[in-house]
């Protein structure tokens, strides 16, 4: 499963985030970006959205979605990548504040961009 969001649209993902309290930042010559609330010191390494992203003809598709808390780590962190925005909160259930905050904030960015998953 995936999303796919234009690439006319993915442009636009980061103010939208950044709007909503959300650094979304990318390792150099790395294809996976982490998004995490701006201003936590543990955001980049502890809680954080870990995307997997490739870019198509058209759109950037969004292979993985992961959700990452520190005690989620180790394989057991949902690939929201899986399940519709509306069940994206459910399940992350139980992990730090921080990362509910920026797994709502991407759903309703990727609601707003019209992002089309499963």
């Amino acid at each position: 499963m995936a999303y796919v969001l234009p690439l006319t649209k993915w442009i636009r993902l980061e103010d939208c985030l950044n709007g909503k309290g959300v650094s979304y930042v990318f390792k150099p010559s790395r294809n996976d970006g982490f998004m995490f609330q701006t201003g936590n010191a543990d955001g980049l390494t502890k809680y954080h959205i870990h995307s997997i992203e490739e870019a198509g003809e058209d759109d950037m598709i969004f292979t993985k979605l992961l959700a990452k808390s520190s005690n989620w780590r180790g394989g057991d962190e949902p690939d929201l990548a899986s399940f519709p925005i509306d069940r994206w909160v459910v399940q992350c259930a139980g992990m730090d504040a921080s990362v509910v905050m920026v797994v709502r904030a991407l759903g309703e960015c990727f609601n707003t961009l019209g992002a089309v998953g499963p």
